[in-house]
């Protein structure tokens, strides 16, 4: 079962997760919970990669976990800023572009 980011987080906050085999984990697993971490890190980081901004890690970790979610959600906080700014001024800059080709530079 295919489980979107926020999914995989509330999985593994929950002590479930799948192993990338379709294996179900709960609490009682002898698998470490680090490579489930590692799972959602990179569930978060590949659904950043495709645009989607709305992403973000648990903010319950503790330790390296912990600080590389607040840094990783920062990161994506970030990102979503830039691409509304950019949706903002994407017409004004195309505009610009387009009154200055009237005008070739030599």
């Amino acid at each position: 079962m295919k489980r979107n980011s926020r999914e995989a987080a509330t999985a593994v906050a929950n002590g479930a997760f799948e192993d990338g085999e379709n294996n179900q984990h709960n609490g009682t697993s002898l698998v470490e919970p680090a490579s489930g971490d590692l799972r959602v890190i990179l569930s978060g980081l590949q659904t950043m990669r495709d645009g989607d901004f709305s992403v973000c890690l648990p903010g319950s970790w503790i330790g390296l976990p912990g600080k590389i979610a607040d840094t990783f959600n920062s990161i994506v906080a970030a990102n979503q800023q830039m691409a509304q700014e950019l949706k903002r001024v994407g017409p004004l800059w195309t505009s610009s572009l387009l009154i200055f080709q009237d005008f070739p530079l030599k």
